[in-house]
């Protein structure tokens, strides 16, 4: 196996795209740990990831396994890009599905707890 640290840089303002709200949403709304290994299957996804997503992360390493499979790991999300994130989710800029997923969810169980109430019946 070929590990190969890539040095991507953080473009200031950069937009985060719906693949990438997605992507991020765990890292932040649920565990800032952890390790994002996406399989690259052509040049035009390398691309993408290279572009939308691995902007977000201080850690982005290639990984070439025996079989010659590329896989992006990337690590470590940005913090202004959690900052970002979260002015999207105050605003309800979010992406629609992000939100169904990660946001109303979590709105969700946090509803069910805190408005039960005790009803007397007559």
């Amino acid at each position: 196996m070929e590990y190969e640290k890539l040095d991507i840089y953080e473009s200031s303002g950069q937009e985060i795209s719906s693949i990438a709200q997605y992507l991020l949403a765990p890292f932040i709304l649920v565990s800032s740990s952890g390790i994002l290994d996406i399989p690259i299957n052509d040049y035009k996804t390398f691309n993408k990831i290279v572009k939308e997503i691995a902007p977000h992360f201080n850690k982005v390493v290639k990984i070439t396994t025996d079989e010659n499979q590329i896989v992006i790991r990337l690590q470590n999300l940005r913090e202004s890009s959690k900052v970002h994130f979260m002015n999207l989710k105050e605003n309800r800029k979010i992406n629609a599905v992000v939100s169904d997923i990660y946001i109303q969810k979590r709105l969700q169980v946090g509803e069910n707890h805190s408005h039960q109430k005790n009803i007397k019946l007559i």
